[in-house]
């Protein structure tokens, strides 16, 4: 459903200009997002909703056994390409090739 999508959004930009790189927090954020898109995905059976889910318990799951280290890497360009992708996903519902 589209107002998942754009409930995801503010935050991904949230997570991008605060610059989130603690792998605790990102993990219980992947874990939660894969938990709502399988729900999502259990009430809908949309293809976007599983794919979602699965990729969100993967990054969960990399995070969890990731090593510590000094640099948290690029997470905040992630979050805007995130960002980015939702927002084009809530754009397609305005052309015949829509997502949803």
């Amino acid at each position: 459903m589209w107002v998942k999508d754009l409930f995801f959004v503010p935050v991904f930009l949230l997570f991008a200009v605060h610059n989130v790189h603690d792998r605790r927090v990102l993990s219980l954020f992947f874990a939660g997002g894969s938990l709502l898109n399988a729900i999502f995905f259990a009430c809908n059976k949309r293809v976007k909703d599983a794919s979602t889910a699965v990729v969100m318990w993967v990054f969960s799951m990399a995070l969890v056994w990731a090593p510590t280290v000094k640099d948290p890497g690029h997470w905040p360009y992630f979050f805007y390409f995130a960002a980015v992708v939702e927002m084009l996903c809530i754009i397609s519902m305005i052309t015949p090739y829509t997502v949803y």
